[in-house]
């Protein structure tokens, strides 16, 4: 596969368009992004290819990669970017045979199929020139692709130099002649026949800077090993130099650009700001859950920190709703204005979430990453801010709705918090080396139920679609079914599966979707073997339909 990246961040390959075969990875990822699953990554261990851009896999579709295996020879030479075939110009495609200089690519023998794709695919104009389309146009590469700069020339070398003065590039052999008052001509003889008179070349004291070129002559004709245009472009390169600030600040950036909207985010700042020096801290978590409807709840996290400043922050939160996601939100918060290096007890109203921290911080990063415990992103984010602060956190119960003074008033901030501004974190926080990710947001639950109640949400929505349900696809008569009792009748026992058992299930779906095979029904998929007009081999009396088979007299005998 072409990829810059690794598979599991950049697959976008459906099982219908998939040429590999007899791979269970590849297949798994296409079968995971038919169903709208993708991995994504902090983007820190991605395994980035990196140095070029104009990825093939931009320009080029899946079918045409596979096309006469044109995947497995770029891959075979380690071909990525298209910006690996361009000249140091940036607007022209090297000649083939310029690989064997740029790539290490033995060039001899006729052009490959592969080269000659890419340039049906880039060159303006094929047979007339190396001349690039504008969308495959670059700025210029000052990273010589040439490795001969060297001050050691002989006289079988060519030489490609940038003279400032002119701004021009000359190409020439290098002559080691001695001559007295001679110019500057514009043209030169490329013959070495010593009848031939002598034109001096431009004296160049900068071998360092100029391209060294190796070149054949075949009848008076010099033949170089790179391109023309490479020469010059190179050339010209070495002379002008690009000041390019490659420095990085390493230093990481505050975490609490990630909270959203700016007025939630300032009054956080404004907390920590007021904490910057304070090792040991007190704080009290708390949230509140309010149901309307099925489809309307409403949801807030509040903490308030008693020692040694006393500071109070409600927010509303929209997304997701669990009570269990909001307390352990406020525990983030709290960490989140917390300074480094800190001591940092937290009182808590809910034991569960007290007895899975103390599960998980024993454990690394990558391995909390492997748990299957209840909104596992969240938990990896507030171990990255205890690990990347360097924080000593304590969790300690208290009773909820006690005597306790602060823990009374952070569960009134909670219920005042449904009123208030809502917070929205950006998901890039919650990335984690391979997050799964549905409709590319990250599953924050237990990834395998998660994928669960997806896929049985997308086999219901296909069953409801079918043109046999039409009569029960409306709004009235989905809300009058009790739809966890009914698929609990139709499942039966759930730790037995077995051949009988599957039939079982069969049929208790065809007569609830009244599939059975009645004589009205197979009259419509077999009418030229089943008459509409035969009756009930039972009775003979009437139609066989689904109704008659209850009311029939005979077979209830």
């Amino acid at each position: 596969m072409i990829l810059t990246k690794s598979l599991m961040t950049e697959w976008n390959i459906k099982s219908c368009d998939l040429k590999v075969k007899y791979n269970i990875l590849a297949a798994t990822l296409a079968i995971m992004y038919d169903h709208n699953l993708t991995f994504r990554s902090s983007g820190q261990d991605e395994n980035i290819i990196r140095g070029g851009s104009l990825r093939i896999t931009d320009f080029f579709t899946h079918n045409e990669l596979f096309k006469n295996r044109m995947n497995q020879q770029l891959m075979k030479h380690g071909i990525y970017f298209i910006s690996q075939l361009i000249s140091s110009g940036g607007d022209r495609l090297l000649n083939y045979r310029d690989l064997r200089i740029t790539l290490g690519i033995n060039t001899k023998g006729r052009k490959p199929s592969w080269f000659k794709s890419i340039e049906q695919k880039c060159l303006l104009e094929k047979n007339l020139s190396r001349r690039l389309k504008s969308e495959f146009h670059m700025e210029r590469n000052y990273k010589c692709i040439s490795k001969d700069l060297v001050p050691e020339v002989k006289k079988r070398n060519w030489l490609a130099f940038y003279h400032e003065k002119n701004a021009v590039v000359y190409l020439g052999r290098v002559i080691e002649t001695e001559v007295e008052g001679c110019d500057l001509k514009e043209i030169h003889t490329k013959s070495k026949r010593k009848s031939v008179k002598q034109r001096c070349l431009l004296t160049i004291n900068d071998t360092d800077r100029s391209v060294k070129i190796n070149a054949k002559s075949i009848d008076d004709r010099y033949i170089l090993d790179m391109s023309v245009f490479e020469c010059l472009a190179q050339a010209k390169n070495n002379s002008i130099t690009k000041l390019v600030d490659s420095v990085t600040d390493r230093t990481p950036s505050n975490l609490l650009t990630f909270i959203h909207s700016p007025s939630v985010r300032n009054k956080l700042l404004k907390i920590k700001d007021s904490l910057e020096f304070v090792k040991d801290i007190e704080a009290y978590t708390d949230e509140s859950f309010k149901k309307y409807s099925l489809t309307s709840v409403e949801m807030g996290s509040a903490f308030l920190i008693s020692s040694p400043k006393k500071f109070e922050f409600n927010v509303n939160i929209t997304d997701n709703p669990s009570a269990f996601k909001a307390e352990l939100i406020a525990i983030i918060l709290v960490l989140l204005v917390c300074p480094k290096d800190a001591n940092i007890t937290i009182y808590v109203d809910t034991q569960a979430i007290i007895n899975i921290f103390n599960q998980l911080k024993k454990e690394s990063l990558q391995q909390i990453s492997r748990e299957k415990c209840q909104y596992n992103a969240w938990w990896i984010l507030s171990f990255k801010i205890i690990k990347f602060f360097n924080l000593t956190v304590l969790l300690v119960k208290v009773k909820a709705h006690d005597n306790s003074e602060y823990n009374n008033v952070v569960d009134k901030l909670a219920k005042e918090a449904l009123n208030k501004d809502p917070v929205f974190i950006d998901l890039r926080l919650l990335m984690y080396k391979g997050n799964v990710c549905w409709n590319h947001n990250p599953i924050e639950k237990e990834v395998t139920i998660m994928i669960k109640h997806i896929r049985e949400t997308q086999w219901i929505e296909e069953f409801f679609n079918l043109h046999r349900n039409d009569c029960w696809n409306n709004s009235e008569m989905l809300t009058e079914i009790d739809w966890s009792s009914m698929f609990r009748v139709l499942k039966g026992n759930t730790e037995l599966t077995n051949f009988s058992k599957h039939e079982l299930n069969s049929f208790k779906v065809k007569i609830r979707t009244e599939e059975l095979p009645t004589l009205d029904n197979l009259v419509k998929r077999k009418p030229h073997v089943y008459s509409s007009k035969w009756k009930c081999p039972m009775c003979l009396k009437d139609k066989e339909t689904y109704t008659h088979l209850w009311k029939c007299e005979h077979l209830g005998q």
